[in-house]
């Protein structure tokens, strides 16, 4: 909040009276404690005072008074010199604060600082278009892995993935009040190569569901809605992307690759709905902290997430409330709650078992974030999100007819530094498991797929190694029968069963060049439990490799990236490379106790935005 500080002064100038009787009026010049002149913030207070004059009357014979204090003023002795009062100095103007931008670390979730991107405008300020085009490519290898305990592996080797993402923004108006958004991709996914000359990971690739699928979406529209922002609050209908938090729950799949970010890893697919939401601030005008309460409301029919898909057949319908303050005098600072009930029927699936298609949870999601600088090459900022789902699930009807859900998670970023130049600090997080594939609950709490810790751990090897579960798991000669709702078996490279440390360093130059990592360690919340090997073992928990499910460390990768920029007018270069390096730990090891070797990554990454 702007703190005002009136300054007031007077003085008084009085010389000795004329012989005359009659009463001369003069005046003395004083500066009152007028109401100041405010101007909105911009990173300086500021406060300025008019002058005024106040009249003094004065006579040989009777003392005069003045409106600025109450002294009587006596005639001088002409003999006797009054010496001048010397006033005080005026007290310095205070320095001005340097102006503080939102850390980058802050903002990735919504986008690059205005005037980053291109804007086009109309002479009148009626029309405002924003291109927004983007073009990014990656280039990169994993080395082999196991996949299971016969001996198959993951070893691709070099492959090319990347998008074309044209997000136009068109403002219409003189108050520029309503805007028309949409979003379109184009050669969205895994370029090349298209197969696999490995059957076991081409059967992955079509029955199963792996972290990452070759191909493409050729042209995917994935925005189209109207926004009309009015007195009362902003009004949007039409088919949008969500974010919420860290994007634990709710991702929007559009925040990665940002310079500042300190991110590893890759955008999902991302939280697309058909949705009407208002927001407004109820308090707007109360003139206290509250005015900066945001209350949002909104219905949803999921367009596509991790669990539907209306183009298949899936039906998901949300209510959501959001209550959120970001205070106006401090922008950046920001905390909230975020809740939903969501109740879904999915397409068949194909197998022999009837009604194994319902779901009915409700989501609650507490986050936030901040920044506060010390001086100005110091500050202190963080983030955080804490997420649980509740409700009953017929997925993996089978014993049970029904299920309970019972999942959470938590995500927390802390670091201190300079924004600009250096941090230190780190990420880490928790997600619920779920030991026990038999009985009556679901607990595995898998994040958003844009969601990401580190490059190789999730997105790679509990991802393989689970879609290959999947695909034993439903081989009729285990049971006869395959067991219901394998197709949640797969993480799909998602953050689940875990609790992970990831401290990292970061150091740039001129918003130019920065360079970024730390280790990541991790183990499971819960043991790891593969359900083909632990049903080949009676029930005996045991892991992918066929080891025993007792121990908990997943192991430690050690990630790095480095990223430049170089801006022409408005139109964005950024390029990059980010590595990594995976030491499995015992929560891997095979029914010898032996591990992997170590298991490398490295990407090459390019990024053109206008």
């Amino acid at each position: 909040m702007v703190g005002l500080l009136p300054l007031v002064a007077a003085s008084l100038s009085l010389a000795a009276p004329p012989a005359s009787p009659t009463p001369e009026r003069r005046s003395a010049p004083v500066t009152r404690g007028a109401a100041p002149e405010t101007r909105p913030y911009e990173g300086t207070l500021e406060a300025t005072m008019p002058d005024a004059t106040i009249d003094v009357a004065t006579t040989a014979d009777t003392a005069a008074a003045t409106t600025a204090a109450p002294e009587i003023i006596s005639t001088p002795d002409p003999t006797i010199t009054t010496p001048e009062v010397a006033l005080p100095p005026e007290p310095a103007p205070e320095p001005t604060p340097k102006p503080r931008p939102i850390p980058r670390i802050l903002t990735t979730m919504t986008g690059w600082y205005p005037g980053e991107i291109a804007r086009h405008s109309n002479a009148a300020g009626t029309v405002t278009f924003t291109p927004d085009l983007q073009a990014r490519a990656a280039v990169g290898s994993v080395s082999e892995f196991s996949l299971d305990d016969t001996g198959n592996t993951y070893a691709e080797g070099a492959h090319m993935f990347g998008r074309v993402r044209w997000h136009p923004t068109l403002t219409l108006g003189k108050k520029q009040n309503v805007s028309i958004v949409g979003m379109l991709d184009l050669a969205n996914g895994r370029w090349v190569p298209t197969t696999s000359g490995d059957p076991v990971i081409q059967e992955l690739l079509d029955d199963g569901d792996p972290p990452q699928r070759y191909g493409m979406y050729i042209a995917d529209p994935r925005e189209l809605y109207v926004q009309w922002t009015s007195r009362y609050g902003q009004l949007r209908a039409g088919q949008m992307a969500f974010n919420w938090g860290l994007g634990l729950v709710a991702n929007d799949g559009n925040n990665m690759d940002r310079f500042g970010d300190m991110k590893f890893g890759d955008d999902g697919i991302g939280s697309i709905n058909e949705r009407v939401l208002f927001a407004t601030k109820p308090l707007a005008r109360s003139g206290g902290p509250g005015k900066d309460l945001l209350v949002a409301i909104a219905a949803d029919l999921v367009y596509r997430d991790p669990l539907a898909d209306l183009t298949k057949g899936d039906t998901a319908g949300q209510a959501i409330v959001v209550v959120r303050w970001e205070p106006s005098d401090r922008p950046g600072n920001s905390i909230g709650a975020y809740g939903a009930y969501r109740r879904q029927r999915s397409a068949s699936d194909g197998d022999t078992i009837a009604g194994d298609n319902q779901l009915e949870v409700g989501v609650f999601d507490f986050a936030g974030q901040g920044f506060r600088n010390f001086r100005d090459d110091l500050a202190v900022l963080g983030a955080f999100e804490v997420a649980a789902i509740a409700g009953r699930s017929t997925f993996a009807k089978g014993e049970f007819a029904r299920h309970r859900v019972l999942q959470a998670a938590a995500a927390l970023r802390a670091y201190v530094g300079n924004p600009d130049s250096w941090l230190v600090g780190a990420d880490g997080g928790f997600a619920t498991g779920d030991a026990d594939p038999d009985d009556d609950e679901l607990n595995d709490f898998e994040a958003a797929p844009g969601f990401t810790a580190g490059l190789l751990m999730f997105q790679y090897y509990r991802g393989w190694q689970s879609a290959r579960t999947e695909i034993r798991a439903e081989d009729p000669d285990l049971t006869g029968v395959p067991p219901n709702g394998t197709q949640y078996l797969p993480t799909r490279g998602t953050v689940t069963n875990t609790v992970y440390f990831h401290p990292k360093a970061r150091w740039g130059f001129h918003e130019n060049f920065e360079l970024w990592g730390g280790p990541l360690i991790a183990g499971s919340a819960v043991p790891i439990v593969d359900a083909y090997t632990t049903r080949l073992n009676g029930g005996s928990p045991h892991n992918s490799l066929a080891g025993t499910s007792t121990h908990r460390y997943m192991g430690t990768e050690l990630d790095v990236g480095l990223r430049g920029r170089y801006g022409f007018k408005d139109l964005w270069l950024q390029v990059g490379l980010q590595g990594g390096i995976l030491f499995p730990g015992r929560a891997f090891q095979d029914a010898a106790g032996d591990r992997d070797k170590p298991t490398y990554g490295g990407w090459f990454r390019a990024e053109l935005r206008y």
